[in-house]
């Protein structure tokens, strides 16, 4: 059916344009009306344009009748070659439409079938799913959930603040954390709330409430319809589905495990670092994934902080390194704007003056073409652009050749270098201002 339609068509384009060409006036105007009729039948699977589908190839049927009652005695009597191509296009604008107008509502019966049965089947499987609520004396906070994912080998933990309104034993500032055993994938993403209610979510039809925490059973066909899935080490089966504020939690593991792990506090870190030898542990590590700890963490600092924070200040610059990853794809959030921190904890790597510190520098400053912009270049000499250019002109790190060969392109001629090492004099102190920490 499809192929004769366009035949016809393209027949009927073809007797109007050459009619055009010897001369006929009126194939003008049909080949406007012709030509928005086809473009509507190319389109036609949206109902709008369905329905200027309808509209235009009706025009076209009348004009194509109209002109064969006045014109076609006219072209009868006088048959020559130019009369009867007239004569085809007039028998072509009539059956042209009608096998047009055939065609979409044809199609439009076929796609409304397959829409229907499309929507019995997926409620089919949604009366199949049931929801078993698993959180029963702790909830996440109601108004802004700040949550983050940690991958811990096999096990998958989330971590997010608790809601401290409704629960005598939660404070202020606690995080909860739930552990998932043997996760084999996650996702951290839509809908929020409000996409429930406007039934965004697939199963916003059949859960019970939002914002409770849920084992899914008999939703199979259903699991994989969002695209954001992660997958992780492990190889566990079992649904479980957190609606949170901003956010929903998915992930399947064999089991689960909840802890209020209390309130997360930048001075009780820095104290326990200091206690520990300078070495962090694995909970420090885990909460330092939070961006707004971080954030708490650089306000304790001094502009100069001791080269007794340098193990602590490259793994918060590790951390905002996955964290402005995590905002490029998609899978972060960022209500407070803490993301231009990455800048204020490289401006500190710089004072630690390490010739080491270059790589992970580097490493920041090509993430992506903003990192590569803004993350400036005068960050990289904390220990003197001599020190640093002879240090990667003997290290053995892959990256070298490259992070000499962009020094080169940006300094070029001694007497570019030195003009260079004048402004880096200056840098430290622009960005501090800029930071507002002077």
């Amino acid at each position: 059916m499809k192929k004769i339609t366009l035949l016809f068509n393209g027949i009927c384009l073809a007797l109007a344009i050459i009619s055009i060409i010897k001369g006929g006036r009126t194939s003008l105007l049909l080949l406007v009306i012709y030509g928005m009729s086809l473009g509507a039948v190319l389109t036609h699977q949206k109902k709008t344009y369905y329905y200027t589908t309808l509209v235009m190839n009706g025009t076209l049927l009348i004009a194509g009748f109209s002109l064969i009652l006045y014109d076609s005695s006219r072209v009868i009597k006088s048959l020559n070659q130019d009369n009867i191509i007239l004569l085809a296009l007039f028998l072509m604008l009539i059956l042209t439409p009608i096998l047009n107008l055939i065609f979409i509502k044809t199609k439009m019966i076929v796609l409304n079938r397959m829409s229907l049965r499309n929507t019995s089947i997926e409620n089919k499987n949604l009366n199949t799913v049931t929801f078993t609520k698993l959180n029963e004396s702790w909830n996440a906070y109601p108004n802004f959930t700040r949550c983050f994912v940690i991958q811990k080998d096999k096990d998958l933990i989330l971590k997010f603040n608790l809601n401290p309104y409704i629960y005598n034993d939660i404070n202020e500032g606690d995080f909860g954390k739930l552990t998932f055993k043997n996760c084999s994938k996650y996702r951290l993403g839509s809908a929020n709330d409000e996409g429930f209610y406007m039934g965004q979510c697939r199963f916003s039809e059949v859960c019970p409430n939002w914002g409770e925490f849920y084992q899914v059973e008999g939703d199979t066909n259903l699991l994989d319809k969002p695209t954001d899935w992660h997958t992780n080490n492990g190889s566990g089966n079992n649904h479980y589905l957190f609606y949170m504020k901003d956010k929903t939690f998915e992930c399947k593991a064999d089991s689960w495990s909840f802890s209020n792990d209390g309130a997360l506090t930048a001075n009780q870190i820095l104290s326990d670092y200091m206690k520990n030898d300078l070495i962090l542990s694995d909970v420090q590590k885990d909460q330092l994934k939070d961006p707004s700890i971080r954030n708490e963490i650089y306000k304790l600092f001094s502009n100069e902080p001791s080269e007794h924070f340098r193990s602590l200040i490259l793994n918060l610059f590790e951390e905002e390194i996955d964290f402005t990853n995590l905002l490029s794809d998609g899978d972060a959030e960022d209500p407070d704007y803490l993301h231009e921190n990455i800048y204020l904890c490289a401006i500190f790597i710089y004072w630690m003056r390490n010739t080491e510190d270059v790589f992970i520098l580097w490493k920041a400053k090509n993430l992506n073409m903003d990192m590569g912009c803004m993350l400036d270049i005068s960050c990289l000499f904390g220990a003197g652009v001599n020190e640093t250019i002879e240090y990667l002109e003997n290290s053995s790190n892959p990256a070298s050749e490259d992070i000499l060969d962009y020094i080169k392109h940006w300094t070029g001629s001694e007497q570019k270098l030195n003009e260079f090492k004048e402004e880096i004099s200056n840098w430290f102190d622009d960005q501090l201002e800029y930071h507002n920490r002077k």
